[in-house]
């Protein structure tokens, strides 16, 4: 974990593992709220974009498919931010990114159902 190099005290991911499940369960509730309802695009995609680059230090070094596909949803947030573009009329990319974050609640729930 990346956050790691930053501690004296090294962590495992077996101790934050039911607690970075908890708020990702949380963060996705609410951006499945959003896309649904279709409101707080310019909000909610700044939640998403900080909720993930705070999820990557805690990312184990062997899931790099995830941390693959938060460095990537990073940068179409980066691009959607730089590009200026109206989320309120042109929500149609971002709906699909919503989505497929909207999946992963199930993954968030895996950690309750053990």
């Amino acid at each position: 974990m990346l956050i790691n190099c930053f501690l004296k005290q090294k962590l495992s991911y077996n101790q934050i593992e039911y607690y970075s499940n908890t708020v990702f369960l949380l963060i996705s509730s609410y951006i499945l709220f959003t896309n649904h309802y279709n409101i707080h695009y310019d909000f909610s995609i700044h939640i998403m974009k900080y909720y993930i680059c705070l999820d990557l230090l805690f990312i184990p070094y062997s899931k790099f498919d995830m941390i693959l596909h938060h460095i990537f949803t990073i940068i179409a947030i980066n691009y959607i931010e730089s590009n200026d573009i109206d989320l309120s009329t042109n929500y149609f990319a971002l709906s699909q990114l919503y989505n497929l974050e909207t999946t992963n609640i199930f993954l968030g729930l895996m950690v309750y159902l053990k």
